[in-house]
């Protein structure tokens, strides 16, 4: 059976001025003010961590994940440790690999529709600018209220305004024009292949989903991949050589 997106790509032309209620801004502050205790204890550990996508743009719905990056391979005991410390209670643990040719990274979910993302092998480049290619802030910038453009599943490209945003779908501009908004052009083709070929066929899931149980570290879990999965151990190679 096959299982389409939530997010139906816009593919007709489309122009949008939203004005946002004070119940949208008061949402946006609720969700970013909890992004903010996450980033400021995660912070702790020589990195520079993001909050992406909906949270960083501000288009955000009721039901918008807090989704969090931190972009360098930190040991997992050190991010559960201080998470632990601020009172946060971990809800699931996995390790997830999007494609063979991705990095292999872990993931932690909180309360309140947080989940917290970290590399086990480094990402590339590439990876990092699909980060920027949907929006990213760090604390810094979340806390002077910053918003920022990006791209969401949708193909909408979204520009933020005093009021609210701007909305324009990507398909009806042209990659010189998203280039100068600031997204590498790599990027832009790489998404735009990936996210219409998801709304043509629905979602085909990811390459690997590994549950960690309650007794063993990220990095032990993923050992044992490596010593039972050629791919992950071709890919965890190629990131240490």
């Amino acid at each position: 059976m096959k299982i389409m997106g939530k997010h139906k790509i816009v593919t007709t032309p489309h122009e949008k001025d939203v004005k946002y209620s004070q119940q949208h801004w008061t949402l946006l502050a609720e969700k970013r003010t909890r992004a903010q205790k996450v980033l400021s204890a995660l912070g702790k550990l020589n990195t520079d961590p993001l909050v992406y996508g909906s949270i960083a743009r501000g288009d955000i719905t009721p039901t918008s994940d807090i989704d969090i990056l931190i972009p360098d391979v930190i040991p997992s005991y050190q991010i559960e440790l201080l998470l632990t410390e601020i009172g946060e209670q971990i809800l699931t643990r996995k390790i997830i690999m999007a494609t063979p040719n991705h990095a292999i990274k872990g993931h932690i979910e909180l309360r309140q529709e947080t989940t917290i993302t970290f590399p086990l092998t480094p990402f590339e480049q590439r990876e990092l600018e699909f980060y920027q290619f949907g929006g990213a802030i760090n604390l810094k910038e979340l806390q002077q209220q910053k918003r920022v453009k990006g791209i969401n599943k949708r193909l909408l490209l979204i520009i933020p305004t005093p009021e609210g945003h701007k909305e324009l779908s990507i398909l009806h501009i042209s990659e010189a024009e998203l280039v100068k908004h600031g997204f590498p052009q790599r990027i832009i083709q790489e998404r735009l292949r990936v996210l219409t070929q998801r709304d043509q066929k629905g979602r085909t899931g990811i390459f690997l989903e590994k549950p960690v149980e309650a007794d063993k570290t990220f990095e032990s879990t993923l050992q044992s991949l490596i010593d039972r999965n050629p791919i992950v151990r071709k890919r965890a190679r190629k990131a240490t050589s």
